[in-house]
């Protein structure tokens, strides 16, 4: 038998002790779609009903909550931005039979600050708090507030510009960037980071995610020239060069100076002999190399492969072919499914580019015959592995 108890709803808990919450608590914080979840819907709950940022506030919203007070006041931005509905969805019935108390056009007011300030008397508060600086907020006073807003003065002010305009002349708009405006921000961004003494937070807006990705990539940049510049200066490198293989960049730049540093050195092998290797260890390595290649979204690394026949022979037509027959080997079945693939279609690619680079190798025409197998564990076994070691 459960003996779990039940949670009470909190509307409910609300409706059993609401005297004794009130009572208790006399000042309640909450959002109005709050109130209607939890309280009872009586007239006199509450003494006074505050709406801030009621220019956000639908007036449909806020009807219940001024139900239950006896005054209210609502505070709000008539400059600041309406309410969305994203997310929230606002619906409006025509008003066949409305309530004469709000069928005055109550409701077709785009907030709740909209309606009260055509009903009721409203006054303006000038002062302005928030800035520390007037200049922050010196445009929006006489673009928006005809100038009426008084910026209280705030001890220990800086000596620091609260609003820097840097123009940047060579600066063009190209793919939705602006390069030389990047480059600007970021050298800001250093200049800004040496100097903070305690250390600020700084945050960067862009016009689009095209230039913030920019930026970011500047930043990164940043780093790893100052990560090169430690390095440059704890040894002597002859040179150090960042490159990019994705994006092709300095890659033909690190071959020259390879070629201009590495001095030359003895011949250890014979000018026709490129390699140690046996053919068979080679023909393996040619086809796990297709393998991986082809299914280097799926399959790691455990895959190797074995040449199970290897014979050279004569066709009806005296010309040369080698038979090969090889196993690539996996570590799990649904592994085995992948290499394969649908009716047989990566195991076919897998072999077609593999027997292609093997005839280039041979020199000869090959008859190539692959399978797949499933050997868990094999990266444990000690003779598979000095295998690779060899090779």
């Amino acid at each position: 038998m459960c003996n779990r108890k039940r949670k009470m709803a909190i509307n409910k808990f609300m409706k059993k002790y609401k005297l004794e919450m009130l009572d208790s608590i006399k000042i309640w914080l909450m959002t109005p779609e709050v109130v209607s979840d939890i309280l009872p819907l009586e007239k006199n709950t509450f003494d006074i009903v505050i709406f801030d940022e009621a220019s956000q506030l639908y007036v449909e919203k806020s009807i219940p909550a001024i139900y239950r007070s006896n005054k209210v006041v609502i505070a709000g931005d008539l400059k600041q931005l309406k309410p969305s509905s994203l997310g929230q969805g606002r619906i409006l019935d025509e008003p066949d039979e409305m309530d004469d108390e709000i069928s005055d056009g109550f409701l077709d007011y785009e907030s709740l600050l909209d309606a009260a300030r055509f009903k009721f008397k409203h006054t303006m508060l000038s002062y302005h708090y928030r800035s520390k600086y007037e200049e922050l907020i010196a445009f929006s006073n006489y673009a928006f507030y005809d100038g009426k807003l008084i910026v209280t003065s705030v001890a220990n002010k800086t000596e620091e510009k609260p609003i820097e305009r840097i123009k940047v002349d060579d600066g063009l708009w190209i793919d939705k960037k602006n390069v030389a405006e990047a480059k600007c921000v970021v050298k800001k961004l250093k200049e800004i980071l040496k100097s903070r003494k305690n250390n600020e937070t700084i945050g960067v807006i862009t016009f689009n995610s095209s230039q913030m990705t920019l930026i970011e990539d500047l930043i990164e940049k940043e780093k790893l020239l100052n990560l090169i510049e430690l390095y440059n200066k704890e040894y002597n490198f002859v040179a150090t060069i960042p490159i990019s293989a994705t994006q092709n960049e300095n890659t033909n730049k690190i071959i020259t100076e390879i070629e201009k540093n590495l001095p030359e050195g003895p011949a250890y092998y014979d000018v026709e002999e490129y390699t140690d290797q046996t053919e068979r260890q080679l023909v393996e390595e040619l086809i796990r190399e297709k393998a991986l290649r082809l299914l280097d979204q799926e399959v790691p690394h455990g895959i190797y492969v074995e040449v199970e026949k290897m014979k050279l022979r004569k066709t009806s037509k005296n010309q040369d072919i080698y038979d090969i027959e090889a196993t690539i080997y996996v570590l799990r079945k649904s592994h085995k499914g992948i290499v394969i693939g649908k009716d047989g279609n990566m195991l076919k690619r897998i072999g077609t580019n593999a027997r292609q680079d093997i005839e280039k190798m041979l020199d000869t025409k090959v008859n190539l015959k692959l399978w797949v197998k499933i050997k868990e564990g094999w990266q444990d076994n000690d003779s598979i592995v000095k295998k690779f070691k060899n090779e």
